[in-house]
């Protein structure tokens, strides 16, 4: 090949300028207001002005920053509004539709590091601009199911939960994690990637603002903006159904049942198709308390969460497939309330098209 190259492109144009674009970005900048976060807090807020100063110039674009914190603020800083203030006055959104905990309700710090809760609640609630790109940054350092030292099951269900909400509402997590002294550092530190991974964003650690926050911040901004043309297609859906010998929830004790995931499509793949099935209250949809003696009012075993894989379209390589996929799981019922329950699956994948194409390259044409 030689050093001089001519690049003839195809009739049909398939690239943006990006160095003009001026698109709408949404960043809703969020923090764990745990003592332990206090200085990322000012330092992240002292390199704000500095940082999109900077973006503004390599990655322009239509910038919104909204600052806040979970369940309390730091006075002096830009997080001086909490999340839940922020989406009951401005959103307008109902009490009961916050996923995340009130101050108060959790041991310790718990609520003030709710962190995947948040992420469901802002993902689903906050007041995105119409076309805008949708970002969260969110810093911590403890796990996401309201804090501790290491990562446990409630930990990565939540941030499954916390995933499929924000790619149903496209939006990047990005996540930075703080200093810690945890022997779990490990742990929770890959938890804060696989947030971000899957969300499409960008997971930083303590390392990355040794030389200050305002490199990291202007990454967070530039990477949030649109990268490419987002295709505009209606959601394909996997189906679900219930087999049971019973009326799951009907009555106390433990019973089998199956859960079936389905594909109605015969040129689209659901891959790595991950569900969470929970128990709630048929009249506003919030978790089943436990017993007076702490016992779970339902149990869902082995785990609450389901891997499905892939779900190959129906018909595909043969004319027997279904693209059905099967699991079973055991439903402890320990409450007598059982009739006021109900069983609901959230759950996220990707889906994979099959198209063919075909383009002419302009030849001979002048560029």
């Amino acid at each position: 090949m030689s050093q001089t190259q001519q690049i003839i492109p195809t009739v049909r144009p398939c690239r943006i300028d990006s160095a003009t674009a001026r698109d709408p970005v949404d960043l809703v900048v969020v923090i764990d207001t745990s003592p332990s976060m206090k200085d990322e807090a000012w330092n992240l807020s002292n390199a704000a002005a500095a940082a999109i100063t900077t973006a503004s110039s390599s990655c322009p674009c239509d910038l919104r920053v909204i600052w806040l914190g979970i369940e309390g603020t730091w006075k002096g800083t830009n997080f001086n509004r909490t999340v839940r203030d922020y989406l009951l006055t401005e959103c307008q959104i109902s009490k009961g539709d916050l996923r995340a905990r009130k101050r108060g309700q959790l041991p310790d710090a718990g609520a003030q590091e709710d962190a995947a809760r948040t992420v469901e609640d802002i993902s689903t609630h906050f007041d995105w601009r119409l076309g805008a790109t949708r970002s969260i940054f969110y810093l911590g350092d403890e796990a996401l199911e309201a804090g501790g030292d290491r990562t446990e099951e409630k930990d990565i269900i939540a941030a499954n939960k916390a995933i499929a909400k924000a790619q149903q509402a496209e939006v990047k997590v990005h996540t930075y994690f703080g200093t810690t002294k945890s022997k779990f550092k490990d742990s929770l530190q890959q938890e804060y990637a696989r947030l971000a991974k899957e969300t499409g964003g960008q997971a930083f650690t303590d390392r990355d603002s040794i030389g200050g926050f305002t490199e990291v911040l202007q990454t967070v901004i530039c990477n949030s903006r649109p990268v490419g043309i987002q295709l505009e297609i209606q959601q394909p859906l996997p189906c679900f159904e219930l087999r049971s010998d019973t009326q799951p929830l009907a009555v106390q004790g433990s019973e089998t049942i199956a859960i079936v995931a389905s594909n109605c499509y015969s040129n689209v793949t659901f891959r790595n198709l991950t569900a969470v099935v929970s128990a709630s209250l048929k009249t506003d949809g919030a978790p089943i308390p436990n017993l007076a003696d702490g016992t779970p009012g339902v149990t869902i075993k082995p785990s609450p969460e389901i891997a499905f894989g892939d779900l190959l379209p129906i018909g595909s390589h043969n004319s027997t497939s279904t693209g059905e996929v099967l699991r079973e799981i055991v439903i402890e019922t320990n409450s007598s309330n059982s009739a006021d329950y109900t069983l609901k699956i959230e759950y996220s994948y990707q889906a994979e098209f099959n198209f063919q194409g075909g383009d002419d390259f302009a030849l001979g044409l002048s560029q």
